[in-house]
């Protein structure tokens, strides 16, 4: 008696085993899927020991937010077939080989696989649809608060890959922005930055990205935004300055034109970066 089980693998994998009496499963298909979670390396065909307990895993099991009517973050899941993964992973042992990584050692035999797994979550942001956020109607109610009031959160942490090596840069994000008709959920801003941090991109367009995200999104009286990060592209190779950072500002409607408002935000995003 067989029966068929379906398996999440953490490298975006969705595997389709069938269990035997003696325990073993061999795997007869597999599928790519964003943001899934591994238990233990395959390889199509192969036979193994059923040894952990295998779940249905589905968009309807994740963590959802209930607040949220659309789940924005994944709208636009990327296909890679089982053939172009496996590809993809002996280009990736080839260049590692001939860079001088030993593929025969128990720490490295699946590394290619690994490399491609991590690179595939790190560029997750591609998959979201910033347009999808929803927003919730203003507290503020007329009066001259309403054009300076400033909400700010931060900071937010983010991780990118530069598009022109390839290697990581990481930092912080501060959003600020002053509400007109309507508000946003705090968690969305970080949840933002991420869709737009979560690709091949460079700080520059992060902060441009989400600055007008924002102003589409709310039509506020203004926004703010401000990004320090480390690039590994000028501390691993090149100048290998090790201790540099980059700050990059974003400024639409109301901070435009008002240098008190800008002051105001960079001075609580600079306190806030002390901590």
């Amino acid at each position: 008696m067989t029966s068929r089980v379906r398996s999440s693998l953490k490298a975006g994998i969705i595997t389709e085993r069938i269990r035997f009496r003696d325990g073993a499963a061999a795997i007869e298909s597999t599928t790519l899927i964003p943001n899934a979670r591994i238990q233990a390396p395959v390889r199509r065909g192969v036979q193994f020991p059923y040894t952990a307990q295998l779940k249905e895993t589905s968009m309807s099991t994740r963590a959802l937010d209930p607040e949220e009517t659309t789940q924005w973050e994944q709208v636009s899941p990327r296909h890679v077939s089982p053939a172009q993964w496996k590809k993809f992973e002996g280009y990736a042992g080839e260049i590692f080989s001939a860079f001088g990584m030993k593929l025969d050692t128990p720490g490295t035999r699946e590394t290619p696989s690994r490399y491609l797994r991590a690179l595939y979550e790190a560029t997750s942001g591609y998959e979201g649809d910033p347009k999808l956020l929803t927003a919730f109607p203003t507290e503020c109610h007329g009066g001259p608060d309403c054009n300076i009031s400033q909400v700010i959160e931060g900071p937010i942490e983010f991780y990118s890959l530069c598009e022109h090596h390839a290697l990581p840069f990481y930092g912080h994000a501060y959003i600020g922005y002053i509400a007109h008709e309507e508000i946003i959920g705090i968690s969305k801003l970080t949840r933002l930055v991420r869709v737009f941090a979560r690709r091949f991109t460079v700080q520059e367009r992060v902060g441009v990205e989400i600055a007008d995200e924002l102003v589409r999104a709310l039509r506020p009286h203004g926004v703010a935004v401000h990004l320090n990060a480390m690039h590994l592209c000028t501390q691993m190779r090149g100048v290998r300055e090790s201790h540099s950072r980059t700050w990059t500002s974003y400024w639409r409607g109301n901070y435009e034109n008002d240098p008190h408002l800008r002051a105001e935000f960079l001075q609580t995003a600079r306190s806030r970066s002390d901590h």
